[in-house]
């Protein structure tokens, strides 16, 4: 289960803080949810996700591979690739859904915090 938290954390070295959204280990690498900081656009992202979810996309195909970093995406489930000698190689297995969810809790996030 990918889970999260909020917290409060110190970012600029005085005591002035601010919360930040924490993608619990082993799913951290799941942060790059949080480089969709406008709300249109992750409102785009989500809708993505979700006809993802509702295409029956084969478990682990390399259709939607974001290059910057690297994800296999399927319709249920889904991994987080590793680049060796310019071939991807699956490593840590997520369910689809769950991060929907997490783009969800981001998107609630968002609207608290901006």
């Amino acid at each position: 289960m990918i889970r999260h938290s909020i917290k409060k954390i110190k970012p600029y070295g005085n005591d002035e803080e601010i919360n930040a959204f924490i993608i619990d280990p082993p799913y951290e690498e799941l942060n790059i949810i949080k480089g969709i900081s406008d709300l249109g656009d992750l409102d785009l992202e989500i809708e993505w996700i979700k006809e993802l979810i509702n295409r029956n996309v084969p478990d682990y195909t390399q259709d939607g591979f974001i290059i910057y970093q690297p994800f296999l995406w399927g319709s249920r489930k889904s991994k987080i690739g590793e680049i060796n000698d310019n071939k991807i190689i699956g490593a840590r297995e997520f369910d689809t859904k769950e991060f929907l969810d997490l783009c969800y809790a981001w998107k609630q996030f968002l609207k608290a915090n901006i």
